[in-house]
């Protein structure tokens, strides 16, 4: 049985006795205590996402959500669009029609203040967001059960000067950080830029030469909202490399942090074998399967342009294909034959196509702590990818797979000779590769790391 909480509160003092009156009757309308007579944990948690299953992300948020209610936390998710039939999930959306012209007229004047820049105007799923939101204050009050708010990627759905400055001193707030928007000037991966580190301005996402261009502006607001609000705020980061970037920043340097991997269901992600999958999916048997995986195809962050570089230095390869898993359809200039299969979040079928392939490559220039990574590890396949953001903290050279030793397309290159020279050891480094993700990113062990931060939060918060 979970041992009584020690979180003080205005009722009681309990000693070694269960909270008859707990933290949630510290905040109007909540009257749950931390656990029951019985042991369990009766805390509320709200996990706020602009999306459910939309983007690696979202995907990663609504993994949380349910390792939480399989652990049989009270866990809902608050969304601005919902893919998923699960009915923990709540969509936000207006409910009126001064709602809705209201949202309308927002959405204008946040274009308004980024088409000033050709680069945005021109790429409605850009790269940068700032820190406002058409939803205003509107929602705010579905939280109000909430005894922790878990924030997620949020661009779009969540606005800064509604949300930080209305909650209460006593309800924590976690983020957990899926890039670098949240501590930036709205940029989501700054590349070779640290402006982030003092002020921005400058931004090369936006192609400004201005030192008070938006990117300033925006990160000066955030600094300004964090400034006037007093809820928590703790930062989860699912990397080191991340939780660094995190430190190093001006907006989040102070802030506590913790790394907590991500999860994912190792019933679904596990290992197959790989001619039944084939034969299943009318892939050749006897090629050597490369998969790439990504949301969008065309995303050069993601790097498939990368790959075909070095496939192109590598040269010919008798019996070697690619099968990329994605939405669009991409230039791919290669001397390897190219297979495009449609993206799908739920469903067997990524986790049958991860156990075709005899390795999966992840050329990412940048990227947190990839689920594809954890996916195709899961399945037992070991993946080739360079050494970028939390990639490291999941792949050991020579064990789980195989890290390029350098950031060139030439050493990507080097590390898929090496890859496929290793053919004899393909099982071995699949096998060590699941048990890794076995022991780090389980949905147990990731849901155990988020209850005990929770509760270290609101014991906190109650002082």
């Amino acid at each position: 049985m979970p041992q009584p909480c020690s979180v003080r509160t205005a009722a009681t003092s309990c000693g070694r006795c269960v909270h008859t009156t707990g933290w949630s009757g510290l905040i109007p309308g909540i009257q749950r205590s931390c656990y029951d007579r019985r042991g369990r944990w009766r805390v509320n948690i709200t996990l706020v996402s602009t999306f459910d299953l939309n983007g690696g992300a979202a995907q990663a948020a609504h993994r949380l959500h349910r390792a939480l209610r399989g652990r049989g936390i009270a866990s809902q998710m608050l969304v601005n669009r919902r893919d998923s039939d699960d009915p923990d999930v709540v969509r936000v959306v207006p409910t009126s029609a001064e709602d809705t012209a209201m949202w309308a007229a927002r959405y204008a004047a946040i274009r308004a203040e980024e088409d000033v820049y050709p680069v945005l105007k021109a790429h409605r799923f850009s790269p940068f967001h700032g820190e406002r939101a058409p939803s205003a204050a509107q929602w705010l009050d579905r939280l109000q059960t909430a005894d922790v708010i878990n924030l997620h990627w949020v661009r779009g759905f969540v606005d800064w000067e509604a949300f930080f400055p209305s909650q209460p001193a006593i309800r924590p707030v976690v983020w957990t950080l899926h890039d670098l928007n949240p501590f930036t000037g709205g940029c989501h991966y700054a590349g070779g830029c640290t402006g982030f580190i003092d002020s921005c301005g400058r931004c090369p996402v936006l192609d400004s030469d201005a030192g008070d261009d938006l990117s300033a502006q925006v990160l000066h607001r955030k600094r300004a909202v964090l400034a006037r609000s007093q809820m928590p705020l703790h930062i989860v980061a699912p990397s080191r490399w991340i939780a660094k970037e995190a430190q190093r920043s001006s907006l989040f340097a102070t802030q506590p942090l913790e790394v907590i991997p991500n999860s994912l269901d190792l019933d679904r992600f596990r290992p197959f074998d790989r001619e039944a999958a084939r034969a299943e999916l009318g892939l050749p048997p006897g090629s050597i399967i490369m998969l790439f995986v990504a949301h969008l195809l065309d995303d050069r962050r993601k790097g498939l342009h990368r790959l075909a570089a070095a496939l192109r230095l590598l040269g010919p390869v008798p019996g070697l294909e690619v099968v990329a898993v994605g939405m669009g359809t991409p230039a791919f200039d290669a001397p390897v034959p190219l297979t495009v299969r449609p993206f799908q979040a739920s469903g067997a079928c990524i986790a049958h196509l991860y156990a075709a392939a005899d390795l999966v490559v992840v050329p990412s220039d940048q990227d947190n702590l990839p689920n594809t990574v954890l996916e195709a590890l899961a399945c037992g396949r070991p993946v080739v990818a360079f050494p970028v953001g939390g990639v490291p903290d999941m792949i050991c050279d020579g064990e789980t797979g195989l890290l390029a030793h350098g950031f060139s397309d030439a050493d990507l290159s080097e590390a898929l000779v090496r890859a496929l020279q290793a053919r004899p050891r393909w099982p071995a480094l699949g096998e060590a590769g699941r048990r890794q993700v076995e022991r780090e990113n389980a949905p147990e062990v990731q849901a155990r790391r988020y209850i005990a931060l929770f509760e270290r939060v609101i014991r906190d918060a109650a002082g």
